[in-house]
């Protein structure tokens, strides 16, 4: 009996040392990602050279840039890690030259508050009606980019006293949209939320070597742009604090919007603006969109990827600024 008594004390042991073990490394790897957010510097103050500026929303506070004089342009950013209004940085003064410019960091992003909430569609689209409601003050046109774009046809439509004239860039495809939300979804984004690994997980995919080789293969079409400059502002804008609470639910599924209906009820249809190369939102899903609006004007720029605004400014402006 004594030896069966050792035998089993000495089990117990063996069994608190490897939850110690496991504990400390737990707790290592948490410590190492908090580090990566706590030593990331805060972005800098104006992104695209337009003032300054914050709006509280009852979800927080959004910080915005505005520039010049006329009728209201709102741009909106890609959704994605890393996202910011600095997306529009080549585009925002030129535009401003002619119209009232607006270019916010939407919630979770950038600048603008990263609440610990459950990030949905519907987030965004009373985000972006309040923001025209008390920033802009006027109905407005609005460039969207990727699954912003999907935001603003819906908000078109429900709220069209809001929202004018629509340019939808690199927009996301239509089926990928009407997909309803999944258990597996919740689970996604239920793993990706978890402390130390959805940090971790995060943290791997937001790494400069991750973000960089991202860019390069799904976001622009010439490696060109994708400098360390360009790579640091990445890395920085997805590692402020909370910048990690949108991934999993956009993820997960949570933002899809089924945007069919609402784009063939618009009055006018958007104008769609490609870049041949894209990756993220193929040039092939633009059928879709004109199955639904066969009126809608479709312009593509050869050798340029998801972010034509970014990669060839100066075709992007030549063909917008007719539009708008």
């Amino acid at each position: 009996m004594a030896e069966a008594s050792d035998e089993t004390q000495k089990s117990g042991s063996g069994m608190l040392k490897k939850l110690l073990w496991a504990g400390v490394a737990v707790g290592t790897v948490a410590m190492i990602n908090a580090a990566i957010f706590q030593k990331t510097p805060p972005l800098m103050y104006r992104q695209t050279g337009g003032q300054a500026k914050w709006l509280p929303l009852p979800d927080g506070d959004i910080a915005y840039e505005v520039a010049g004089e006329g009728k209201p342009l709102l741009l909106l950013h890609a959704i994605g890690a890393g996202c910011s209004a600095f997306e529009w940085r080549h585009v925002f003064g030129p535009l401003s030259e002619t119209r009232q410019v607006f270019a916010p960091d939407l919630l979770g992003f950038g600048k603008s508050d990263k609440p610990k909430i459950t990030y949905t569609a519907e987030t965004y689209l009373d985000l972006i009606a309040d923001f025209i409601e008390q920033a802009i003050g006027q109905k407005t046109d609005i460039i969207a980019s990727s699954l912003s774009a999907a935001f603003a046809v819906a908000l078109a439509q429900r709220r069209p006293e809001l929202v004018d004239k629509l340019i939808l860039v690199c927009p996301t495809g239509l089926e990928a949209l009407s997909a309803p939300l999944q258990p597996s979804g919740k689970a996604i984004a239920t793993a990706l939320s978890l402390p130390v690994l959805g940090a971790s997980l995060y943290n791997l995919l937001t790494s400069r070597m991750g973000l960089r080789q991202y860019l390069k293969m799904r976001v622009y079409a010439s490696p060109e742009p994708v400098d360390d400059a360009l790579v640091t502002h990445f890395h920085h804008a997805a590692h402020q604090p909370g910048g990690d609470r949108v991934l999993p639910y956009f993820l997960g599924g949570y933002l899809n919007c089924n945007i069919a209906d609402a784009l063939a009820s618009l009055p006018e249809a958007p104008k769609l603006l490609w870049g041949a190369a894209a990756s993220e939102t193929p040039l092939a899903q633009s059928e879709a969109f004109l199955d639904v609006r066969p009126d809608a004007q479709l312009v593509v720029l050869n050798n340029v990827g998801g972010l034509p605004h970014d990669e060839s400014p100066e075709a992007f402006l030549e063909i917008v600024e007719g539009w708008v």
